[in-house]
């Protein structure tokens, strides 16, 4: 399933749109209201869920050091 989820929430970022991985369904509490909220019958298992639209947040650049503070030859140093 992780391969699977990476490639949709790729797919999805290719698209312009948002998602978000939701993994929280050991809990029987959760599973439980989730099957209710979305009528999912009770003798089906929820493994993985995933949410995917267009966010309305706008994030700040990442800040990435450049290649030459990162890369290394031959010996471990520069840190």
């Amino acid at each position: 399933l992780a391969s699977a989820f990476m490639s949709m929430q790729l797919a999805a970022t290719s698209l312009g749109l948002a998602s978000m991985w939701v993994s929280a369904f050991r809990n029987p509490k959760v599973e439980k209201k989730t099957k209710e909220l979305l009528g999912i019958p009770e003798y089906l298992e929820i493994f993985e869920m995933m949410a995917v639209g267009y966010t309305d947040m706008n994030p700040s650049p990442k800040k990435v050091k450049d290649l030459s503070e990162v890369i290394h030859y031959n010996r471990a140093d520069n840190y």
